[in-house]
C-alpha cells in the first residue's frame, strides 16, 4: 500500500501546474466555505459575548425600525415619550427602568466643532445600569442624582476626538449650552463606547426643548423572572396604553436567536454556492484522470505485464485523484483561513463590532475529509478506465 501511496503522490509531483489548475474548483469551493463560516461564527459569538456584557436581565424598547444588528441606539424623538418609562416602571416583574434620548448635536470645544450624537440617560438606578454593563472610569465619577449640565465621555473621545486633548473638568458646548466632563471612562474596545458623549436626559430634554422626549427605554427584569415573559408582558402593556404597536421590545435572547438564524441561512448559502464550485472542481479531477489514464497507457500496459493485478491499478488511480482533491482541500482551507482572520482584523480594527477569533477544527477536518473524499470519487470512472485496459493494447499504445 505504501508503495501505491509513493507513486500516486510522485505522478501529482511530476505535472505540478496541471495538478494545481484541476484542483482549482475544490480550492475555490473551500475557501468560501472556510472563510465565511469562519467570519459567520466569529461574529456570532462577538455579538454572544457583547449581548452577555449588557447583561441577560436587559429588555430593550425602542421605535419599530428596520435595521441590522448592531446598527446603534434609536436617535430621534418623535416615538417613545415619558408616560411609556412610567408604564414600564409600574410592571411588577420590572427590577428598573432607565431612558434614553439620542440626538444629533453640535459640539463645541476650544475653536472646533464638530456635530456627533449625543446620549441624555435618566439618573434613575444608573449605578446598577453601569455596573451589570461593567464601565469603569479613567477618571472622574458617573452621574449623580441632581446632576445637571455636566458629561461622561468616552476613553477615545477624551483622546482623538478633537486637536486637542478633552480633560476631566474641561467644557464643552452642545447646541451652544455649556457642559463640564466629570468623567472619563476606560477604553472599553467598542467605538460607540469609546467614542461616546453621555449627559443627564433632563440636560438634553432642555437642549432640545422637548421635556417629554425619550428615544429608547432599557428595563431590567427582576431576579428569576423570564425575560421573554417580562418582554411579553412589557408588550402588552405599552400596547394597552399607547393604543398603538410603534414600538418594539426586544431582548438579547431574542437578539442571539435571531443572529442565529441569519447566520444560519448565510451559512446554507454559502454552502450551496461552495457545493457547485466543488462539483465542478470534481468534474475537473474527472478529466484530469482520464487526460492522466490516455497519457499513460503504456506504463499501465508495463505494470500489468510485470504482475500488477486490476485492483492495484485502481487503488493507484484512485489513490491519485483523491490526492488531488485532497491538495485542492489544504489549499483552499489556508487560503480561506488566511481571508477570514484578514478580515476579521481589519473589522475589528474599524471597531464597528468586535469578532472572536477563532478555529474550528471540525470545519477543516471536514473540508480536508471532503475534497479527498469528492476526489476519490471522481476518479472512480477514470480508475476502472485504467485498471481494465488489455496489456497488449496498452504497451501497444505510442
Amino acid at each position: 500500500m505504501n508503495e501505491y501511496v509513493f507513486m500516486a503522490w510522485k505522478s501529482l509531483k511530476s505535472r505540478k501546474l496541471r495538478t494545481y489548475l484541476t484542483a482549482l474548483g475544490i480550492i475555490i469551493g473551500v475557501v468560501a466555505l472556510v472563510s465565511l463560516i469562519t467570519l459567520g461564527e466569529g461574529l456570532e459569538a462577538g455579538i454572544g459575548k457583547t449581548l452577555d456584557r449588557l447583561g441577560p436581565r436587559r429588555i430593550f424598547i425602542g421605535p419599530k425600525v428596520i435595521g441590522g444588528l448592531g446598527s446603534g441606539p434609536p436617535s430621534g424623538t418623535g416615538i417613545l415619550a415619558q408616560t411609556d418609562v412610567d408604564t414600564v416602571a409600574k410592571i411588577s416583574s420590572v427590577d428598573y427602568v432607565n431612558a434614553i434620548l439620542v440626538e444629533n448635536l453640535k459640539i463645541e470645544f476650544g475653536r472646533e466643532e464638530r456635530y456627533k450624537n449625543v446620549q441624555g440617560i435618566s439618573l434613575n438606578d444608573l449605578d446598577k445600569l453601569f455596573e451589570e454593563v461593567d464601565i469603569q472610569f479613567q477618571e472622574g465619577r458617573l452621574f449623580e442624582p441632581g446632576d445637571t449640565n455636566v458629561a461622561v465621555i468616552g476613553y477615545k473621545f477624551a483622546e482623538d476626538y478633537f486637536d486637542k486633548e478633552v480633560r476631566l473638568q474641561n467644557s464643552l458646548y452642545l447646541n451652544g449650552v455649556k457642559v463640564r466632563i466629570i468623567g472619563i471612562q476606560k477604553e472599553q474596545g467598542s467605538e460607540d463606547l469609546d467614542y461616546r458623549i453621555a449627559i443627564p436626559l433632563k440636560t438634553m430634554q432642555q437642549i432640545l426643548g422637548k421635556p417629554d422626549a425619550v428615544s429608547a427605554i432599557t428595563a431590567v427584569a427582576k431576579q428569576g423572572q423570564d425575560v421573554d415573559s417580562v418582554s411579553e408582558r412589557i408588550e402588552k402593556e405599552l400596547e394597552r396604553k399607547r393604543n398603538d404597536e410603534n414600538f418594539q421590545v426586544t431582548n438579547p435572547k431574542k437578539v442571539q436567536a435571531q443572529a442565529r438564524e441569519i447566520f444560519g441561512i448565510v451559512t446554507l448559502v454559502v454552502s450551496g454556492i461552495a457545493f457547485i464550485s466543488l462539483i465542478v472542481g470534481g468534474i475537473g479531477i474527472m478529466n484530469s484522470m482520464y487526460t492522466s489514464v490516455l497519457e499513460r497507457r503504456r506504463e499501465i500496459g508495463v505494470m500489468k505485464a510485470i504482475g500488477a493485478t486490476n485492483n492495484a491499478i485502481l487503488r493507484l488511480f484512485l489513490l491519485e485523484s483523491g490526492f488531488l482533491g485532497f491538495t485542492g482541500g489544504a489549499i483552499g482551507i489556508l487560503i480561506g483561513l488566511g481571508i477570514a482572520f484578514l478580515a476579521i482584523f481589519a473589522i475589528n480594527q474599524l471597531g464597528v463590532v468586535q469578532i472572536v477569533v477563532s478555529l474550528n477544527y471540525s470545519l477543516i477536518l471536514f473540508g480536508l475529509l471532503f475534497s479527498f473524499i469528492l476526489g476519490i470519487v471522481a476518479g472512480v470512472l477514470p480508475a476502472m478506465s485504467a485498471a481494465k485496459l488489455p496489456p497488449v493494447d496498452a504497451l501497444r499504445y505510442e
